[in-house]
């Protein structure tokens, strides 16, 4: 009978070496790819999500038309995000719809980092043990224990990236913001700290934190719940579980159908369920966002810029008193949609067309003549 080489033979070292480098490379070409598309994506979509932000502030420099909805009700429609985006460039130039570009992808480099980082790092041992029986042989009671050990992992790895990244989300709001009043201060990332911490300090860079933390947690939760249910108690075939997974509640596989690589502290699925998850995040992302409008708001609000006082905000002391007053103006999902896109502050029918009385809710729109 030939030899079987030992745990320390030389050439059973050798043979695994190159496996190990395969999956090393392939993992990291993975890692590459993924940020780089991310990234792409990130910057070619900069001009819709800076409109997109500028309406969450609630400035709307367009007047609103008369229209009619669907069912022919007639309404003050304000323009969509294309019309929006061409007032932008008219007034700032094609480069001026890019405001917040590098800080936009510093925090998306930061926050992916981190996110895998701790993510890797946060592990728990009957995890472990479960996750190296079979699917089938899994009891409702270890399922239902390894969607919250993944749940808890996602939430830690979520809640230190918005901790982190905060301060370079308000530079990006605030360089966005002052598109309103034309200033400068906020035209580099160095530049728009030190302006953050002279006008309003250390807590400068952490204003809208807590709704953005309770918005994304509260998004977070609603997803995995949404997917956990549907795997398992609606969906019953395996085969239609993989669309309907998330990444963050999805049941342990088989390693055949999803191999699983390490890479320096990078947890890389293979089998990316981001696509599929897309259902569950709209709608977690849809229900949460008031939180993101009051913590965009609170975030520009007495920041000395013109976008962040009257008339255009108030200055708010908290960011319950902002979630307040856009409650009390039914502006808490402005920004939600753009494509159609009503207006929502006070109005009145004068001789059947819809007109608005007086300016629009924390904007300078003027009214109709």
């Amino acid at each position: 009978m030939p030899n079987q080489p030992g745990p320390e033979d030389p050439s059973a070292a050798a043979g695994t070496a190159p496996m190990a480098n395969h999956h090393y490379d392939e993992a990291n070409e993975h890692i590459c790819y993924q940020m780089a598309v991310k990234l792409g994506l990130n910057v070619a979509l900069s001009p819709i999500d800076n409109a997109k932000l500028l309406m969450q502030i609630g400035f709307e420099p367009l007047p609103p038309t008369p229209t009619k909805t669907l069912f022919g009700r007639p309404v003050l429609g304000l323009p969509n995000v294309f019309k929006y985006m061409n007032y932008m460039r008219k007034r700032d130039g094609f480069w001026g719809l890019y405001r917040g570009s590098t800080s936009r992808i510093v925090c998306q480099l930061v926050s992916g980092c981190t996110f895998h980082q701790v993510t890797s790092r946060i592990t728990f041992k009957e995890e472990d043990r479960l996750r190296r029986k079979r699917e089938e042989d899994l009891t409702e009671d270890e399922l239902r224990k390894l969607f919250m050990m993944a749940t808890l992992r996602d939430l830690g790895g979520r809640l230190t990236c918005i901790i982190l990244t905060h301060p370079l989300t308000v530079v990006k709001i605030r360089c966005i913001a002052q598109f309103i009043g034309q200033e400068t201060q906020h035209s580099g990332i160095l530049s728009s700290m030190r302006s953050i911490y002279q006008e309003n300090g250390i807590l400068g860079f952490f204003a809208g934190l807590v709704p953005r933390l309770l918005g994304d947690l509260l998004s977070a939760l609603l997803v995995a719940s949404l997917t956990y249910v549907v795997n398992n108690y609606v969906v019953e075939d395996k085969e239609l579980k993989t669309y309907t997974g998330s990444t963050m509640a999805e049941p342990p596989r088989q390693e055949s159908r999803k191999e699983k690589f390490i890479l320096e502290g990078f947890r890389v699925d293979v089998a990316d369920s981001d696509v599929r998850s897309l259902v569950w995040t709209y709608i977690g992302s849809a229900l949460t966002y008031p939180f993101h409008v009051v913590s965009t708001c609170s975030a520009v609000s007495n920041s000395g810029l013109v976008a962040g006082s009257p008339p255009y905000m108030p200055h708010y002391s908290s960011w319950v008193d902002c979630w307040r007053d856009l409650s009390a103006g039914n502006q808490l999902k402005r920004g939600g949609s753009i494509f159609f896109r009503y207006y929502t502050g006070p109005q009145v029918v004068l001789g059947g067309r819809v007109v608005p009385v007086g300016n629009y809710p924390g904007s300078g729109v003027a009214p109709l003549q």
